[in-house]
């Protein structure tokens, strides 16, 4: 997809906890991961302040939007203003109400009832 920039040598993609270069056009890093600034290793996306776009993604994202389709996992959600993974809320918290079908629930293991604005968990 990407032409070649500069010759080099080829070596195996990177793992997880691999040194990387956050500021390289390849860092080496696997598809499924990023390589992370501050630490400057290989690790996982979905994690909060992370690029995302929505489980729910039913139109072409939008052209500034992050290469990887992922969502927030492990109690995260991808919040569609910001485009970035954050926590989950758990039950009480203060929350938004969401569209069913085209964003994520910012509610652990829940939703956010619409009359309350809080997160529930419903008992059948």
């Amino acid at each position: 997809m990407f032409a070649v920039r500069k010759p080099g040598k080829c070596t195996p993609t990177l793992d997880a906890n691999d040194p990387c270069d956050p500021d390289a056009f390849v860092s080496g890093c696997p598809a499924a991961m990023v390589c992370d600034a501050p630490r400057r290793v290989c690790r996982s996306t979905g994690h909060a302040g992370d690029p995302c776009v929505s489980s729910w993604l039913t139109t072409p994202p939008p052209p500034d939007s992050p290469p990887r389709t992922n969502s927030g996992f492990s109690g995260h959600y991808c919040d569609i203003k910001t485009r970035l993974c954050q926590l989950q809320r758990p039950r009480g918290e203060r929350c938004t109400p969401q569209k069913f079908g085209a964003e994520d629930d910012p509610c652990y293991l829940g939703k956010c009832d619409p009359k309350q604005r809080r997160c529930i968990v419903e008992s059948k």
